[in-house]
């Protein structure tokens, strides 16, 4: 397999474990993901002196926005069914 298409399979796989962490409990499994894109672009944009400049940096910048909606989204859906739970164990209460 070509480099290219190794790297599609790994991002995909990065952005599906973001959307499973994010909604866990805690909010830190969420933040993994996106620190470590944030460290590793940093890293490879060091280490093989690349240009800063609009196209080189517009990938890195692309996908952590993808990343981190994929981790606000999560996280209010976790949000979400927590509040779910706590009006159907105050109705029961209720009753």
């Amino acid at each position: 397999m070509s480099f290219k298409v190794i790297m599609w399979i790994v991002l995909v796989a990065l952005a599906v474990l973001e959307k499973y962490a994010s909604s866990r409990a805690s909010w830190a499994w969420g933040g993994i993901i996106p620190a470590v894109v944030i460290i590793s672009s940093v890293v490879t944009i060091i280490m093989y002196d690349i240009a800063y400049n609009y196209s080189n940096i517009m990938p890195f910048a692309l996908y952590l926005v993808i990343i981190l909606s994929i981790w606000i989204k999560g996280r209010s859906a976790y949000q979400k069914r927590q509040q779910k739970e706590l009006d159907k164990m105050s109705a029961l209460d209720i009753r």
